[in-house]
């Protein structure tokens, strides 16, 4: 029997007792949820669409799927596991199964109804992997040895997508300064460990994040501010080009790096997204072997009713270097070796970063200038969420309803 003919595992809870953990029986109730939140609306569909299966779709091609082995997956899904729903679809046309794994920070005991509602609807479609389950606990939690996360991802091995779909930030101010206990920037430090370690295929990391410099740690925003610094010192053209991203002059901070945080918010936007894939950049080039990094489409959006974007979705393609074996000794016939591999510069990397961010698109704009593509995400989003047992009656007029600033 293949991955695919099997239905999906049950939850698992960050407990002492695993048993304790598991959830119930699936409920036989599905009643009609009423209330959406802030990811039911269409710009979260257009990410869905546009960015997420456009760039994974570009990722299938440079991959082989040898003996029917499924697409891999990991995400931050929420209760109605749109992101998987979505990305079923896609596994579907290409012939593909699907095996995700996501992690959860809701009590099983407490809040897991609608969710393993969800898990069992989706188990029930086609091209769906037994192996696929969703795990209670905390993404940062893979960079800590003996827990549920880190157990999790070594026994799902590699994955050909990631997707960190954040509610705060990746620097919020929640997470503890003084790095006691592990933050998002382990998790994430400890996935492209064993990524890179592993995995010998192509793979794609998506990342959506706060930016406003309310919702970021100061002391973060430094560091990231010299990370770029260092591609500033070594070449002229990146500091012209950052110059020219952010319409900034940047002696200034140059001289005073606090002030970045006094940056306008989509200013600082920009800033934290190169600054973001500037330190993933710097991890995976210098790793051994080397893995290639490139930008892909990278958009942002509003939140409620602010006038500013501040939710900023990246994209990074990742690509393992292939080195060829010199022969030092001359015995190999020469025309039997192959020519040597020049590795990428990550002067050139980073250039590549700062050119997919002004090509960045403003995704409420988008919508705002072309009524068709609202329409169509409109369109979709009743879809999907009816497939998700909401009562879509009232959608129209609560996307149209004015908004206010809210949490994501």
């Amino acid at each position: 029997m293949t991955e695919s003919d099997q239905s999906p595992k049950p939850v698992q809870a960050s407990s002492e007792s695993l048993v304790d953990g598991i959830y119930p029986e699936v409920p036989r109730h599905e009643e009609e949820k009423r209330e959406f939140s802030s990811w039911h609306k269409p710009r979260k569909q257009w990410i869905r669409k546009y960015q997420w299966l456009h760039e994974i779709g570009i990722l299938l091609k440079g991959i082989k799927f040898r003996d029917d082995r499924p697409l891999k997956y990991l995400s931050l899904p929420g209760d109605d596991l749109l992101d998987v729903r979505v990305l079923h679809e896609l596994c579907v046309r290409q012939k593909l199964s699907l095996r995700y794994l996501g992690f959860s920070t809701k009590d099983p005991k407490k809040e897991g109804t609608q969710l393993n509602i969800s898990i069992d609807e989706v188990s029930r479609l086609a091209n769906i992997s037994t192996k696929s389950r969703v795990v209670s606990a905390r993404l940062e939690l893979v960079a800590q040895e003996d827990t549920i996360a880190r157990a999790a991802i070594i026994e799902a091995g590699t994955f050909d997508v990631i997707n960190i779909d954040l509610c705060d930030s990746i620097a919020s101010k929640k997470q503890s300064p003084e790095r006691k206990v592990p933050t998002y920037y382990d998790g994430i430090h400890a996935l492209l460990e064993l990524q890179t370690k592993n995995r010998t295929e192509p793979w794609v990391l998506f990342l959506t994040t706060r930016t406003a410099p309310d919702d970021v740690y100061d002391e973060d925003a430094r560091k990231l501010w010299g990370v770029i610094q260092d591609n500033m010192t070594a070449n002229p053209e990146f500091t012209k080009q950052l110059e020219a991203l952010l319409d900034h002059k940047l002696e200034a901070l140059t001289r005073a790096p606090a002030q970045v945080m006094l940056l306008s918010k989509s200013k600082f936007l920009k800033f934290f997204g190169v600054g973001v894939c500037k330190w993933i950049l710097g991890k995976l080039i210098s790793a051994t072997p080397a893995w290639a990094v490139a930008a892909g489409d990278i958009a942002y959006y509003r939140i409620g009713g602010d006038a500013e974007p501040e939710m900023l979705s990246i994209c990074l393609h990742f690509s393992p270097i292939q080195a060829s074996l010199a022969d030092k000794a001359h015995l190999v016939r020469p025309h039997a070796i192959a020519a040597p591999v020049e590795p990428p510069k990550e002067a050139i990397l980073a250039l590549q970063i700062i050119a997919k961010q002004l090509t960045a698109r403003d995704v409420d704009q988008v919508m705002a200038d072309d009524p068709a593509v609202l329409e169509k995400m409109i369109s979709q989003s009743i879809d999907l969420l009816k497939a998700a047992r909401y009562d879509c009656t009232g959608y129209r007029a609560w996307v149209a309803r004015p908004e206010t600033p809210a949490a994501a």
